[in-house]
């Protein structure tokens, strides 16, 4: 090969790399500047974070005052480092944004290694536009950056299994590195997960595999060494159970009998058309060919996809806590799944031809729909939501907002696009099932998609979300009251965080509440107008409410024992 032809030939993994970065970048950074924090994971998070860096105590998170041990520090502190670098409170949600991005390109490196160049592409395409993808890399949420660490170790420990690198050693250590950093951002999950998958993978390819050695020693030094040394200083700082808490008690705390978000093991199962849309239901029959192969001919990829995919699902279903985030880490092996159905399909024509295109069919015309929704929500939504929510204000108020001639606009843009992409996959599909511009039209679809959330949705909604404004406006006389507190809850960490108030007292019952007003310094309490209205007859005269305002799903009322009363 001339030298010309290697050069050449050595751009094609970087052109990919940067469609891939383009494609995560349109999907993650618009709605950076559409919408606030959102209640509740997104205030709290980053209040975590300005407590962090206002305290100097990077070994013990705090919220509201009080140690936070429901998880380790990771994310916190590279939220912090943006933080400090003049990103504020956007912090928290690029961190997920870049983990996202970071994730699209390791499953296109492992699509190429597997698969091939096409097949990288196809992969993490299909990853990027999952429904469920485009919602985790928005959020100011660690499931992005927990997927990125499992599925840098799965993709390490499969090349090194494989012996598909010359470098085995090193990528058993990295996996080690990558489940270290995982522990330190959601607890053992990070090593659980891909250390099942990686043993389910070897245990049924046991002669096609290399187990290791030596490496694996080193590796778990390594993964004790990191992880040992926070887990020391939390001890030490913070205590024996709240170092006990955050690594060990709130993982196994969710997989078995969990005190929050406890579903039945069908609760993923039922949500699952559309948290995998616009690809699921093409990932029936990928799975079912993948398996197949796998079977039929020993296709280690296929096996791969399979257990990432599948294994993963029946894993997080079989966990007594279950939240549609959860589910980030086996979204790749979604990517690897329909990535290598669709290059297969191109390469050898589809295995059930008058399925695929039934599902081609359906898929698109479930866009068509789509599409028909995004518009209507615009302009029919104001009287849809008079008539469905009389008695919600809020709702009613929003769905005004998205009638605004800007985004009349914007959702005729977004009906015209994915009709027309409808129109072209559907042909596709049925005339030239074997063409790669059919899922090149899904990919298409998950982008218009994504963008519709965040530049009319978000916008729109907005207000009834976060409470921003509310906190903002009170955030003066929080300030300058002697003692603030809230009833029953912190609501989030919202008003500490707007307001820079490191603690806010929580206090309990009617009792406390008017205690707290009797006392001579200046008070104000946080509290629901639905408690105030019910425990007004019991609190002190001079007991006057200063402001009111909806919060996310309450309306909260500020009361004190001084200042002007607010107008009902």
């Amino acid at each position: 090969m001339s030298n010309g032809d290697g050069m050449v030939h050595g751009l094609r993994p970087l052109r990919g790399a940067l469609c891939i970065v383009a494609l995560g970048a349109a999907i993650t950074l618009p709605g950076l500047f559409t919408r606030d924090l959102w209640v509740p994971d997104e205030p709290r998070s980053m209040e975590i974070v300005r407590e962090m860096l206002t305290r100097g105590d990077f070994v013990v998170l705090r919220l509201d005052g009080e140690a936070y041990s429901e998880k380790p520090p990771l994310y916190f502190w590279l939220s912090g480092l943006l933080w400090r670098a003049g990103l504020g409170l956007s912090a928290g949600r690029l961190v997920a944004a870049g983990a996202s991005v970071a994730t699209l390109l390791l499953v296109y490196g492992l699509g190429r290694r597997l698969l091939g160049a096409p097949g990288g592409l196809l992969a993490a395409g299909a990853t990027a536009t999952l429904f469920l993808f485009v919602a985790v890399s928005k959020v100011t949420r660690m499931d992005s950056l927990l997927a990125f660490f499992i599925a840098a170790a799965l993709a390490a420990g499969t090349l090194a299994l494989t012996r598909n690198t010359s470098r085995t050693r090193l990528c058993w250590l990295a996996f080690y590195l990558a489940a270290a950093l995982g522990i330190l951002t959601k607890g053992p999950i990070a090593i659980i997960l891909p250390g099942l998958i990686l043993l389910a993978f070897a245990a049924l390819n046991w002669r096609r595999v290399s187990l290791g050695g030596w490496e694996h020693l080193a590796g778990a030094a390594l993964l004790a060494a990191i992880v040992g040394a926070w887990f020391a200083l939390a001890w030490t700082h913070g205590g024996r159970d709240y170092a006990l808490t955050v690594l060990v008690r709130q993982t196994s705390g969710r997989l078995v009998d969990s005190y929050s978000h406890a579903y039945p093991p069908y609760y993923y199962l039922v949500r699952a058309p559309l948290l995998f849309a616009p690809w699921f239901l093409f990932l029936i029959p990928a799975t079912a060919q993948a398996v197949l192969d796998w079977r039929r001919k020993g296709d280690m990829a296929a096996a791969l996809a399979v257990l990432w995919f599948g294994g993963m699902f029946l894993l997080f279903s079989a966990a007594s806590g279950k939240g549609r985030l959860y589910l980030a880490p086996l979204l790749p092996g979604a990517g690897l799944l329909a990535g290598r159905y669709f290059l297969l399909a191109a390469r050898s024509g589809q295995p059930w031809p008058r399925l695929h295109k039934w599902l081609s069919a359906a898929t698109f015309a479930l866009v068509g729909v789509l599409a028909a929704a995004a518009l209507g929500l615009v302009t029919l939504g104001p009287d849809l939501a008079k008539r469905a929510y009389a008695h919600e204000p809020v709702v009613q108020q929003q769905s005004a907002a998205m009638a605004s001639g800007r985004n009349i606009a914007l959702a005729a843009a977004t009906f015209v696009a994915l009709l027309a992409l409808a129109a072209a996959g559907a042909w596709l599909g049925m005339r030239r099932p074997r063409s790669l511009a059919m899922p090149a039209a899904l990919v298409g679809v998950g982008l218009v998609a994504s963008l519709y959330v965040d530049l009319v949705v978000c916008p729109s909604w907005n207000g009834a979300k976060p409470g921003r404004d509310f906190a903002l406006q009170v955030a003066p006389i929080l300030r300058q009251a002697q003692r603030v507190c809230t009833l029953e809850q912190n609501y989030y960490g919202v008003f500490n965080l707007y307001a820079g108030l490191d603690s806010i007292p929580v206090l309990r019952g009617a009792e406390q509440l008017a205690e707290a007003l009797k006392s001579p310094e200046h008070v104000v309490v946080i509290m629901k107008e639905k408690q105030y209205q019910q425990m007004q007859p019991r609190l002190p005269a001079d007991a006057r409410v200063l402001a009111r305002e909806r919060l996310a799903y309450w309306r909260v009322v500020l009361v004190s024992n001084r200042g002007e009363a607010a107008a009902p």
